[in-house]
């Protein structure tokens, strides 16, 4: 499991990579794409949050009434300058890796979710803010390595 999960950790990072170098090559597209960018990464963190709900065996009346009350509240929620949103994705990816469907899953979902997300910082990236980027997302990797660290250690 620790090598999956370490490998899943450095994949779903390089999401943001990947998106960056999308973002240089159709830079055109990038005005006008902003809003389904930004729908794409809501979409995505929705999804993700309903697998959560069912990894926890939650029943359906539970799991319908915090579904809405995330749509409602995710219009209101700045992504773009919500770097701990991404931090938190490494929690969860490590709370998805002890089922191995659900971390197929989730893993996937976060990688596609870095895709728009390192296709929004690419303005940051572009204005020499290489420093910014590593400060705020490579702790998504830090915090999935000291979980990973803990789980082994206990």
């Amino acid at each position: 499991m620790e090598i999956n999960y370490l490998l899943s950790v450095v994949v779903v990072f390089l999401a943001l990579i990947i998106g960056i170098i999308i973002a240089k090559y159709t830079e055109e597209e990038l005005k006008p794409g902003r809003k389904y960018f930004i729908l794409l990464q809501k979409s995505f963190l929705f999804i993700i949050f309903l697998l959560l709900l069912y990894f926890f065996r939650l029943n359906w009346i539970t799991i319908l009434i915090l579904s809405l009350l995330l749509i409602m509240f995710l219009p209101f929620i700045n992504l773009r300058k919500n770097i701990i949103m991404y931090n938190l994705l490494a929690i969860i990816l490590f709370i998805s890796s002890f089922k191995e469907i659900y971390f197929i899953y989730i893993s996937t979902l976060i990688f596609l979710y870095g895709l728009p997300t390192g296709t929004l910082f690419y303005y940051a990236v572009k204005a020499n803010k290489i420093k910014k980027f590593f400060l705020y997302y490579a702790w998504f990797v830090v915090i999935g390595l000291l979980l990973l660290i803990f789980n082994i250690l206990l």
